[in-house]
């Protein structure tokens, strides 16, 4: 048996068309897509199906995304937009191309003295910014650290 293709690939979710579907967490699914009007690639980070409807996911979501929308830093990936389109709640964010740091460790091993140091370094200062922002990231693990 097939897993039911997801809805949204293919589709336009506000200014974006989604391309591909790229990660899959516990508060939802994050897409490659393609912003129209900008006319550049994007991740689409959406809110899962079951928080839909919970007043309380959605109002930490959209102040998530405001609070992310002010941090400034080379770090961290931009906020974009935000927004709602037939009940499904979404944020566009800059796509960062590059390696995930599990992925790096998968294929080459553990990393040397010099990289660890200067990825602690970067990491440490992108945390940095976003709490001083009002974020706290609760989901910090290799998967989601980008190797640029």
């Amino acid at each position: 048996m097939t897993a039911d293709p997801d809805p949204l690939l293919g589709h336009t979710l506000g200014p974006c068309r989604v391309v591909e579907l790229v990660g899959e967490g516990a508060t939802g699914k994050v897409y490659r897509a393609q912003h129209l009007r900008l006319e550049k690639p994007v991740a689409l980070q959406v809110i899962a199906e079951r928080h839909a409807s919970n007043t309380r996911a959605l109002t930490r979501f959209r102040k998530e995304a405001q609070a992310a929308a002010r941090v400034s830093h080379s770090s961290v990936a931009g906020i974009l937009e935000y927004g709602e389109e037939d009940g499904v709640h979404y944020m566009v964010q800059e796509l960062v191309a590059g390696e995930d740091l599990a992925a790096r460790v998968e294929r080459q091993g553990t990393l040397g003295v010099p990289e660890t140091v200067t990825l602690g370094v970067e990491l440490t200062a992108g945390l940095e910014a976003i709490h001083r922002g009002g974020i706290v990231h609760g989901d910090i693990k290799p998967a989601n650290v980008i190797l640029a």
